[in-house]
């Protein structure tokens, strides 16, 4: 295994993404550079930092993404070994998380253009990915939008962006069969289609 490592960057809008694995760390680091050179590259995420914030035994990393505006991180947590994910929201450049905190997540995160709000899934009593919410920043988890349901107990589901970000899919399948549902991505009032 190569220890010390760096993967390609990926160019977004304003900044080139990338990762970064030590010989001297277990977690990597995210990392992030403006486009333009302005300014030095940045390490907006780093595991091994985060592994001794949150002090405990396990730690199970699960998304880390920025948000469209580039200012906010999503990030989710396992410090138990459940498999349950916690979500966290972080200002960027103060590096001080927002009171925003979500539990029994399977560790999705899917950011809304607007960057106000996110999409995540949420697991139930059997661990499966059968519900997914809307949050919108700042406000209390019981208001948090169901957008879609999954009743058939043997189906799981998931939500992401389409590349030229026009619409959010969410796909839930069991083994065998799959649908594919749809929303425009500039939806007030959700309400996913099935097309496939």
């Amino acid at each position: 295994i190569k220890l010390e490592d760096t993967s390609l960057k990926y160019k977004d809008k304003n900044y080139y993404y990338w990762s970064k694995t030590e010989a001297k760390g277990n977690y990597g680091k995210k990392l992030r550079q403006l486009i333009d050179g302005s300014k030095p590259e940045e390490i907006y995420f780093d595991g091994d930092i985060e592994k001794n914030k949150y002090g405990s035994e396990y730690f199970g990393l699960g998304t880390v993404v920025v948000s469209h505006s580039d200012e906010l991180l999503g990030y989710s947590l396992d410090l138990k070994g459940s498999e349950y994910y916690t979500i966290y929201v972080r200002d960027i450049k103060t590096f001080k998380n927002l009171n925003d905190k979500i539990e029994n997540t399977n560790g999705t995160i899917e950011w809304a253009l607007d960057s106000k709000s996110f999409f995540y899934v949420k697991l139930d009593k059997f661990h499966r990915p059968r519900q997914i919410y809307k949050h919108v920043l700042g406000t209390s988890i019981e208001k948090d939008k169901l957008i879609f349901e999954e009743k058939d107990e043997t189906f799981t589901c998931g939500i992401n962006l389409t590349s030229d970000e026009k619409f959010f899919t969410i796909s839930t399948s069991d083994h065998i069969t799959a649908e594919e549902h749809f929303f425009p991505s500039d939806s007030k009032n959700i309400k996913p289609k099935l097309f496939a």
